[in-house]
């Protein structure tokens, strides 16, 4: 169990030694790593799912082989070009799908590649920061004008003849009102802010998995407009569809990460 940290924490450091960081005592003996596992070669069965082992052992895995069907059919029906489905028990880590889908050319996990932009799930980052770092809740509220695809630098500032419209936190979330989160991390949070909570919630070192996966790029650059942009969700940052899946098990959870299983 990994809880999201409180404090100051590497971007770099790889979430067991964070969880070293808030107190918490990894255990002593791991379980030795499924061997060979391949998630792109799976047995499908009427009710498991199987996958065969280095060793010729055959292990059997938690996923649900109901909703991994219904995963893999969804994106094979509409040929998505390349495209990732994890689906995981909030409360036990348990992963019920697992899919990975490449149109044409030769099958890669997409899962573990940390390549797609973060872009709007970044704002669950920024947003964390704000509840954690600058005391806001969800209720707090910020005017705006414009950025709806984009930020500018005359959008950040704050300027009552313009500013027409005024939202919360909760429902610029909801929203994901770009300029929202680009003039609140501005006014209460430093660079250091970000990229700390980013850490906190997977960026910056692989996840702790039974197959290897890319570590997601988190660059939160000093640069005002930049440092706006980078926390709304602009550039910046990448993630995988196995960190999008551990981000969403976290908030679900109270705050409380699980490792994939």
């Amino acid at each position: 169990i990994l809880p999201v940290v409180r404090g100051s924490v590497a971007i770099d450091a790889p979430l067991r030694k964070i969880s070293s960081a808030v107190g918490v005592t990894p255990k002593s003996k791991e379980p030795p790593p499924l061997a060979g596992l391949d998630l792109l070669r799976l047995d499908l069965r009427p009710q498991r799912v199987m996958a065969r082992l280095k060793d010729g052992q055959t292990a059997e895995l938690t996923l649900d082989p109901a909703v991994q069907r219904a995963a893999r059919a969804q994106m094979q029906k509409y040929r998505m070009p390349e495209g990732g489905v994890v689906v995981m028990d909030v409360k036990t880590g348990n992963l019920l799908a697992y899919a990975s889908y490449v149109n044409q050319g030769e099958a890669f996990d997409v899962n573990v590649r940390a390549e797609a932009p973060a872009a709007s799930v970044f704002k669950v980052i920024t947003g964390s920061a704000l509840v954690e770092r600058a005391g806001l809740t969800a209720e707090s509220e910020q005017c705006y004008h414009g950025g709806k695809s984009r930020i500018l630098p005359d959008e950040l500032i704050d300027d009552p003849r313009r500013d027409k419209w005024c939202a919360t936190i909760a429902i610029a979330m909801g929203r994901s009102l770009n300029v929202v989160f680009g003039r609140l991390a501005q006014k209460h949070l430093t660079p250091e802010d970000v990229a700390q909570m980013g850490g906190a919630f997977g960026f910056g070192a692989p996840i702790p998995f039974a197959v290897p996966n890319e570590t997601p790029k988190i660059e939160i650059p000093q640069d005002p407009i930049e440092f706006a942009r980078a926390s709304a969700g602009f550039w910046h940052s990448t993630m995988s569809p196995l960190l999008g899946v551990s981000i969403a098990q976290t908030v679900a959870n109270g705050g409380v990460t699980l490792e994939p299983r």
